[in-house]
């Protein structure tokens, strides 16, 4: 009876390591679609977008490229994860044109995406760190 149990055990660790390598796998490949309010002359109307997370060599590759320049370190992460709807990046200078509470708020999607968790607090001091305050 015991080993019965064991075998059961082993058979779903399998699967789950199985899933977590499909998942590696498909990686950057997830593209998710997102709603966001976006402003316009005739007032704010809701806007979808796709967006793909972002891996940790590309998100520490941003970091060090721009780790003195939060601006642009920002647009950066948006232009590798916020995508057309061919599934291509959209182009930093449409990013650029964006207001900036709309680039914020697929920055914190992406970010949330790619499992990077930040409370004000933590985001308050990477700012500062970026800025050099």
């Amino acid at each position: 009876m015991a080993e019965e149990k064991n075998k059961e055990l082993e058979i779903n660790t399998d699967e789950k390591v199985l899933k977590l390598e499909e998942l590696l796998v498909e990686g950057a490949k997830v593209e998710v679609p997102i709603t966001f309010d976006y402003p316009t002359e005739d007032g704010v109307i809701p806007v979808s977008a796709m967006i793909r997370p972002i891996t940790s060599l590309e998100w520490n590759n941003t970091l060090k490229e721009y780790s003195n320049d939060l601006t642009n370190f920002g647009n950066a992460i948006l232009n590798l994860g916020l995508l057309s709807s061919k599934g291509e990046p959209i182009g930093i200078n449409l990013i650029e044109t964006m207001p900036a509470g709309v680039v914020d708020e697929i920055l914190r999607r992406i970010q949330d995406l790619s499992g990077i968790k930040q409370n004000k607090e933590e985001q308050y001091a990477l700012t500062k760190e970026l800025m050099g305050f």
